[in-house]
């Protein structure tokens, strides 16, 4: 609860409040309070995460990559500092997560109308922190990395947008358990890259007892990645999407019921599920490869005839 206190202490910068915030509502940009009440917050976090990659790409991981990949840097170097930031931003989701979790049950929340409509003051600041790093993480996905990952970063940006009228506050610590997976997911990013797990060209490829200890670290990693990623992004995932849907169904009628707005969030949410599967069986592919290997041409004409 300490970061919620942080974070609900922050001081408004005065461009933001006797400026930015009185433009957003005196034209209509934004119209939800709750939103320009935490538009500070937003805009630090995206700031914060800014910070963090800069730090990454010019201080942290310069050296180490000129040392793994000498001949093409720049790439290896600004994913790096991508992961990282994706490293730090899961462990800040997640505290604020475990801080959301318990208020926010069908104890503390029996009807449908309060799980849509109501707010709290840590959702409220969880929302603004997962705004504040889509926002960023959408930018920095079109300039650098690909099409799926700037969608993903968009439609949760979009998601959290709508979120903060309010509207499914409660919800917003349950999609971001989501997260629980990318401390593991980096981990293998970063093995996969500076480790010398499978890749010949590492300067220390040939030292076999380092390669097997960190094939081993890498192997650990994975299984629980692996694990966690499923359980966490597909089989909790479509579970509260469900529960999500039906929530939605029953109040329907209220005059606070958002359609497009729902429609955007059911949707979105499929299309994250969706890559959230794909993604999981191209990995389920790759370590399979990476496990047995391609069969041979009398095992391939064997299975076939």
């Amino acid at each position: 609860m300490e970061l919620v206190r942080f974070a609900l202490g922050a001081p408004v910068h005065p461009v933001i409040g006797e400026h930015l915030v009185p433009f957003l509502r005196r034209h209509g940009i934004v119209r939800s309070e709750e939103l320009l009440t935490h538009v500070h917050l937003v805009i630090y976090v995206a700031l914060f995460y800014h910070g963090c990659y800069l730090v990454g790409k010019h201080v942290l991981f310069p050296r180490l990559v000129r040392w793994r990949q000498p001949a093409a840097p720049q790439r290896l170097l600004v994913q790096s500092a991508i992961h990282w930031v994706s490293l730090v931003q899961s462990f800040v989701i997640l505290t604020l997560c475990y801080a959301s979790y318990p208020l926010h049950t069908h104890e503390t929340h029996p009807r449908p109308e309060d799980r849509v409509f109501a707010t709290t003051p840590v959702n409220s600041v969880l929302a603004s922190f997962a705004l504040g790093y889509f926002l960023w993480d959408t930018v920095i996905s079109v300039l650098y990395s690909s099409i799926a990952f700037a969608l993903h970063g968009a439609v949760s940006s979009v998601v959290f947008l709508i979120g903060m009228k309010p509207y499914i506050n409660y919800y917003a610590g349950m999609f971001l358990l989501f997260e629980l997976s990318n401390p593991f997911l980096n981990v293998h990013w970063f093995a996969r890259h500076y480790l010398p797990v499978g890749s010949p060209s590492h300067p220390h490829a040939g030292d076999a007892r380092l390669v097997r200890v960190s094939s081993r670290i890498a192997l650990v990693n994975d299984l629980v990645f692996f694990t966690v990623f499923f359980f966490a992004r597909i089989a909790y995932g479509y579970y509260k999407i469900v529960e999500l849907a039906l929530d939605f169904y029953r109040v329907r009628h209220d005059p606070r019921f958002m359609p497009y707005g729902t429609a955007f969030i059911l949707g979105g949410n499929l299309v994250l599920n969706v890559l959230n599967a794909i993604w999981f069986s191209a990995m389920v592919r790759t370590a399979r490869k990476q496990l047995w290997g391609k069969p041979s041409a009398a095992a391939e004409q064997k299975r076939t005839t």
